[in-house]
């Protein structure tokens, strides 16, 4: 009788040729000892277990059927790539059932089909990733970030007050252009700088401590930089670890940018300064994984304020991060403990690093819509308290007020979190926004009394506070205004408003209306203040584009929920001509026609309404009318309200 035939894939072979096949299989000690199996039957030993004394077991190896993707078989079927999906960050952020992986638990021992053993690296990769390929590219953006109007159910919301089903498509490509300015675009070069000549070095170095903003909060002690540095010019370097080839590298590039700057043009100062930027980068692991040092704090903490600027890649988020986890591991969140024997500057100075990554850590928080990564209640750390010596660049006014406003950005961002929004309901989070707005007027109050500063007022550049430049000033406003933006905006942006439950009762009508009206009011001093910036390569993303988009993106949501006027047309129009001489001097580098979309849209709203002044009475804004559409329950139906994710914004790094 003919022996059955076993099918494996496409071949046909014998049960007699499927017993030989399995015998040459080695056992398992030849495999470990790696010498040849003479083994003849899988149930007999193999003659070297057999001399030894040993068990022969054959441990069998299963292959598992290719699953199908069809991913893979379009790349490998065909000529040319498939067409990436639309980036429209309005559709749902779940892999559709087209573009998901057909999981097949049969196991056998099919061999692997032709075309996936030639599939390209990018299906071979999509076949290993818990995400199809054209999502792995994806970032992450909470919903009380900037981002949150291009979410499903601001977009829904904005695409229904002006009539545009085409907003979709604005809002995704804004996403896009945003979170591309993520990532860098090519590798690192080959190639490194040389180091600058003893001249240019020092030029650099004055040019760093005299101009940059983070110099202002002492992450370096100038008279101890410029001792290393002179050292090191002189060939005699008291440290050649990867700490010091980073730091001095990167205040090369900071103050690179700041003297090139004032004679070349917007790109060339950029792409000079980051070739000394990529020397710091390029030792970047061993920062990290090698010696670590506090100077390998200082290192990171100085390139991650380098990159938050708008000449370069914005790389902060991951390069403050590893400063903060650096810091924890060198102890700096703590007060420094008595057993160190260290010197009252020494504990000054630890203290300078620490509340420096901690005001840009909480920054970046505030701007992404994540959640931060220090924990208030774990940190012992004191402020900073010396004042600095005369040829030091530290500004205790400065690093004090910006500490200060940066711990209750810190209880915004925690107490006001989407999640916690969620599930604390209305009544709650009323009473959190109203604790929230007490803070930021007592804060303001206090640093009137100590430092005579005016936040949330107009900027009189002719006459500055004293110990404070207008660049410290602005920074030091902008980032106490979009403080009080995040306090009121879960009230004043209509999908917030559904996120957090909110009836269409009149019990909290005048909780909303006032909150409203401190956004409307706020913003336009954002952008108003836009007047006092000057558009440098060492610019900061938070003055010179966070602060400016989230203004315009919620005067523009005012227009639509309360309706225009007059005034607000124009304070926008004062934003956009803003944006234009950014993209301008930037070399075109920063673009962002949202912009001109949103104010373009604010001023085609039919049936233009004139705005009313409100009336203050205990504190509380009482308006005559605020408009039926404000209360239409349909206006964010049900099915705008899915779980928490959904109001997220999920946008590509790169085109796919």
């Amino acid at each position: 009788m003919e022996t059955p035939a076993i099918v494996i894939g496409a071949v046909t072979t014998s049960e007699a040729s499927r017993k030989r096949k399995r015998a040459r299989q080695a056992c398992d000690h030849c495999r470990a000892k790696k010498i040849r199996c003479n083994g003849e039957n899988v149930n007999e030993p193999c003659p070297n277990c057999i001399d030894r004394g040993n068990v022969c077991v054959t441990t069998g190896t299963s292959r598992r059927a290719p699953r199908t993707i069809p991913a893979v078989a379009a790349s490998t079927n065909t000529s040319s790539p498939p067409p990436p999906r639309a980036a429209n960050v309005t559709a749902n952020s779940r892999p559709s059932p087209d573009s998901t992986f057909v999981h097949d638990d049969n196991v056998g021992t099919t061999e692997p089909d032709e075309d996936v053993l030639h599939a390209s690296p990018d299906a071979l990769r999509e076949r290993s990733s818990i995400l199809p390929n054209d999502m792995t590219n994806w970032e992450y953006h909470g919903p009380r970030s900037f981002l949150s109007i291009c979410s499903r159910p601001a977009v829904k919301w904005v695409s229904r007050q002006t009539g545009r089903l085409d907003f979709s498509e604005t809002a995704s490509q804004f996403a896009s252009d945003i979170s591309r300015r993520l990532k860098m675009d090519a590798d690192l070069s080959v190639a490194r700088a040389p180091e600058p000549s003893a001249e240019v070095a020092w030029r650099y170095t004055e040019a760093y401590f005299s101009t940059a903003l983070d110099a202002s909060l002492g992450v370096l002690y100038r008279p101890w930089f410029e001792r290393q540095l002179s050292a090191h010019l002189a060939g005699r370097p008291c440290d050649s670890g990867p700490a010091w080839h980073a730091l001095r590298n990167v205040v090369y590039a900071a103050g690179c940018r700041i003297e090139l700057s004032k004679s070349r043009s917007f790109k060339e100062a950029s792409q000079q300064a980051w070739l000394y930027f990529e020397n710091a980068l390029a030792v970047y692991a061993r920062l990290l994984f090698y010696k670590t040092s506090i100077m390998g704090v200082q290192a990171l903490t100085l390139m991650a304020y380098y990159t938050q600027n708008i000449g370069t890649p914005c790389l902060e988020y991951m390069l403050s991060a590893d400063a903060a986890r650096l810091a924890f591991a060198k102890g700096l969140h703590r007060a420094a403990p008595p057993f160190q024997g260290l010197t009252e500057h020494d504990v000054e100075q630890r203290n300078r690093i620490f509340w420096a990554i901690y005001c840009l850590e909480k920054q970046i928080a505030n701007q992404s819509g994540r959640s931060s990564m220090i924990d208030d209640e774990e940190v012992t750390c004191p402020l900073p308290r010396m004042s600095a010596s005369g040829d030091d660049a530290f500004n205790i006014a400065y690093c004090d007020s910006l500490v200060r406003v940066s711990r209750i950005c810190s209880r915004i961002d925690k107490r006001l979190s989407a999640v916690q929004c969620s599930t604390m309901g209305p009544a709650a989070t009323t009473q959190v926004v109203n604790q929230l707005h007490a803070e930021l007027e007592g804060l303001k109050n206090s640093l009137h009394e100590k430092y005579k500063l005016h936040l949330g007022a107009r900027v009189d550049a002719s006459c500055l506070p004293k110990d404070f430049r207008l660049d410290q000033l602005v920074y030091l406003q902008y980032t106490y205004l979009t403080a009080m933006l995040n306090v009121h905006t879960i009230w004043a942006y209509p999908w917030f408003r559904t996120l957090v439950g909110l009836s269409t009762e009149d019990k909290y009508r005048d909780h909303i209306v006032r909150s409203t009206e401190i956004v409307a009011r706020t913003s336009r001093e954002i952008i108003v203040m836009t007047e006092h910036i000057n558009f440098r390569a060492q610019t900061t993303v938070p003055v010179a584009f966070f602060a400016p988009i989230y203004a315009m993106i919620s005067l523009f949501i005012y227009c639509l929920d309360r309706g225009k006027s007059s005034s607000d047309l124009a304070t926008l129009d004062i934003g956009t001509g803003y944006f234009a001489r950014l993209a301008i001097d930037t070399d075109f580098a920063l673009y962002v026609p949202f912009v001109r979309a949103i104010t373009s849209l604010a001023y085609g709203l039919e049936e233009p309404t004139q705005h009313q002044e409100p009336i203050v009475r205990n504190d509380v804004i009482e308006m005559a009318n605020i408009g039926e559409d404000f209360w239409q329950a349909g206006l964010l139906d049900g099915d705008a309200l899915m779980q928490l994710e959904d109001w997220s914004t999920f946008s590509r790094t790169s085109p796919a």
